[in-house]
């Protein structure tokens, strides 16, 4: 089956739906003979079982639109929460299981990623803008919630309410070393729930909002079983 995953800013082309269980990874993606992977790619229009790529139009079995903001011309109701998070390292702190810290004011988690990043293997991983140091212990550390889709850096406050948040949890997160800070956007709707729609030849999943990270497998699963799953 010729499958095409929409994602931001990008579109991946596999031909076996089992692939997708492999850690996500450009590198791993690239050395696969059967799948071609495109990165920072515009999409256009998704259809059933098209792709429109400007003047272009690539053709599947199945489509999978998971392009957040991108599918604003199909969700008009879709808004950008803008999010920033930091990425540390320290070999004096040992967090095994995403941690979540109840405060009134601060929804802040912290994710263990060890010594690599997203839970890929540092052999697929050789790209990395994120310096990598042998041993050593890497959290993520998340997130603001900004009624906001603006992507420029972060702003001062912010990072001193995450670090600040982040020192009261354990004191030697002061000497941890900050390694990389990222800013994005979320895709909502009005209610804050995720959203799955299918019809035969495509899928759409969006609106995770700021529970991407616990949601995702289910979600994967429901959409999978209303869907292609169902059609075949």
């Amino acid at each position: 089956m010729n499958i095409a995953i929409v994602g931001a800013g990008l579109v991946g082309r596999v031909v076996a739906l089992n692939l997708l269980r492999k850690p996500f990874s450009t590198t791993y993606f690239n050395s696969l003979a059967n799948v071609f992977w495109r990165e920072h790619t515009k999409v256009d229009k998704i259809e059933a079982g098209k792709i429109h790529i400007g003047k272009n139009i690539e053709c599947f079995d199945w489509v999978f639109d998971a392009r957040g903001l991108g599918a604003k011309e199909y969700f008009t109701d879709l808004r950008g929460v803008r999010g920033e998070l930091i990425w540390i390292e320290s070999n004096d702190i040992t967090i095994t299981r995403p941690t979540r810290l109840l405060h009134p004011r601060y929804k802040l988690y912290i994710v263990p990623r060890k010594n690599g990043c997203e839970g890929i293997e540092l052999e697929h991983c050789k790209e990395c803008k994120i310096a990598q140091t042998a041993n050593s212990k890497r959290y993520i550390v998340g997130a603001s919630e900004i009624e906001s889709e603006d992507n420029s850096p972060i702003s001062v406050r912010s990072s001193l309410e995450l670090l600040s948040a982040l020192f009261t949890i354990h004191p030697s997160f002061g000497e941890a070393r900050v390694v990389n800070i990222e800013t994005n956007c979320r895709p909502a709707f009005k209610d804050n729930l995720p959203r799955i729609e299918n019809q035969k030849g495509l899928t759409r999943i969006n609106g995770l909002y700021r529970h991407g990270y616990l949601l995702a497998p289910a979600i994967v699963e429901e959409a999978l079983n209303r869907g292609i799953r169902e059609f075949n």
